[in-house]
């Protein structure tokens, strides 16, 4: 009985040493990445607008995890961290705010949009557009 009370106690106190190991991580890097958000932004918007989304297809979150020189597993734990949502709902909400604007300020029909923004199949773009705004590209372009 002492014994497994003793184990316990010992995974327990390594566990509190990785726990502080992890948040330091976090830590130094906020030194190095004090505005990621931003630095994300700039990234994902000049993909993007540049149009390498539609040679290319989406940003990944391998991606832009490269251009940080980070690990992506790394990285999607920094994102979380920093922003708390995962890095792929993150640069999914970046997608949906391009495609609404090319909805509210271009004649690009939803298929169009969709291959410019990196999708394969329009379809595919207007069942993510839907889940993540309440409505379709097309009800959304309608009301704005």
């Amino acid at each position: 009985y002492l014994s497994d009370h003793m184990l316990r106690l010992g995974i327990g106190v390594l566990l509190s040493y990785c726990k502080r190991f992890f948040e330091r991580q976090f830590e130094k890097q906020k030194e190095h990445t004090k505005n990621i958000k931003g630095q994300l932004d700039t990234l994902i918007d000049n993909y993007l607008s540049s149009g390498s989304s539609a040679q290319l297809g989406q940003p990944t979150v391998a991606w832009c995890a490269d251009h940080f020189n980070l690990s992506p597993n790394y990285f999607g734990n920094l994102v979380k961290h920093e922003l708390h949502i995962t890095a792929q709902e993150y640069i999914q909400q970046k997608i949906i705010t391009a495609a609404c604007h090319l909805l509210a300020d271009t004649t690009m029909t939803v298929g169009e949009i969709a291959e410019e923004l990196g999708f394969a199949y329009s379809t595919h773009f207007a069942r993510m557009f839907r889940n993540k705004t309440g409505q379709s590209p097309q009800e959304f372009r309608k009301h704005h």
